[in-house]
């Protein structure tokens, strides 16, 4: 990528470059040519062209100053904002979500509104009042982008809203907590430095206790919930990861009575069960139907990541534990 710019609107450049890669992202997973960045002499700063492979079109972005002085991304004269819901945690009614926008233009008349919900096909309404329903939407932090078109073909862009939704607190998830872009260490090294006290980035819930492969680079996670046996006996578990892995158990529902049980401490190859002895744990003794605390902890450096946890009991042959068994941990989350 090409920019030719002065270095005052360089710098606003890269101040702004998150969110003008944020909306490309959600038109679909655009691919970006940035090749031909100008600095006009009026006050828009940027503009560049971007082509959509699910063929809503060619889109044109620019940075502008708006009248309140704030830099946005989009054509000047036609804004659109979110105006329900505006609180940031919301509760589904009837496993649906209401989602309102206001549009206008000052230009040519507005012939639709897409509603971009973390970079997917957008839901778009064609005409005022703006309103749309997002169904069953999944638990966890969401982005939403609303993007107002007029005929002619010109845009204009909210700004990102981020929408928490809440777990249930029903068996078939576990809580996933995820801190991005962080480099700090081994476990015992963010573990002594509080980095699992500080706000995540991000959160959802796992089907079980077991993530998609090869997330990304330089990370950190947490599961957290409950465990659930189906029958009265001697259970054992196993823990396999890449990079590194710490599971907890506690003797009862109370996070305060954790013990590690189980220790993945070299990168192993995904359900790597038998890499080393101290990924599994001694039998232990849990009641059917007793809720007891779990907990895992996660560490990924570079190259390829997984993250498996199994068990084995009455009844059970070696498996990764599955939804059915599990609960997610209920508690308020604030996300950086």
């Amino acid at each position: 990528n090409t920019i030719a710019a002065t270095d005052a609107s360089e710098k606003l450049f890269q101040d702004h470059w998150d969110d003008h890669e944020g909306w490309n992202r959600f038109l679909g997973q655009l691919t970006a040519n940035h090749n031909a960045y100008t600095h006009p002499t009026d006050e828009r700063v940027f503009y560049g062209t971007s082509y959509n492979p699910i063929n809503i079109g060619q889109w044109r972005t620019e940075f502008f100053k708006d009248s309140d002085s704030s830099w946005r991304t989009g054509t000047p004269g036609i804004t659109v904002r979110l105006t329900s819901p505006l609180e940031e945690n919301v509760t589904p009614s009837g496993g649906a979500i209401t989602l309102k926008a206001a549009a206008t233009s000052m230009g040519k008349p507005l012939s639709r509104v897409g509603f971009y919900i973390d970079a997917a096909r957008p839901i778009e309404v064609f005409a005022s009042p703006y309103t749309t329903t997002w169904r069953n939407p999944e638990p966890g932090s969401h982005n939403l982008l609303l993007i107002a078109t007029d005929l002619a073909g010109s845009v204009g862009l909210s700004q990102t809203t981020r929408i928490i939704v809440p777990a249930k607190d029903v068996p078939g998830s576990i809580l996933c907590e995820t801190w991005s872009d962080a480099n700090r260490g081994t476990l015992d090294e963010v573990i002594s430095g509080g980095l699992f006290e500080e706000p995540p980035s991000k959160w959802g819930t796992l089907p079980a206790l077991e993530t998609p492969n090869d997330q990304g680079i330089f990370f950190y996670q947490r599961m957290r919930g409950f465990l659930t046996a189906p029958a009265s006996g001697a259970y054992t578990f196993w823990a396999a990861s890449d990079d590194q892995a710490y599971l907890y158990l506690s003797t009862d529902d109370n996070p305060a009575n954790k013990k590690r049980i189980a220790v993945c401490s070299s990168y192993v190859t995904p359900r790597d069960w038998i890499h080393a002895p101290e990924q599994k744990s001694p039998p232990i003794l849990l009641t059917a139907g007793k809720k007891v605390y779990i907990e895992v902890l996660f560490r990924q450096a570079t190259g390829a990541d997984n993250l498996a946890v199994a068990w084995q009991g009455p009844g059970i042959l070696q498996q990764v534990i599955p939804g059915k068994a599990l609960t997610p941990l209920i508690t308020k989350i604030t996300l950086k």
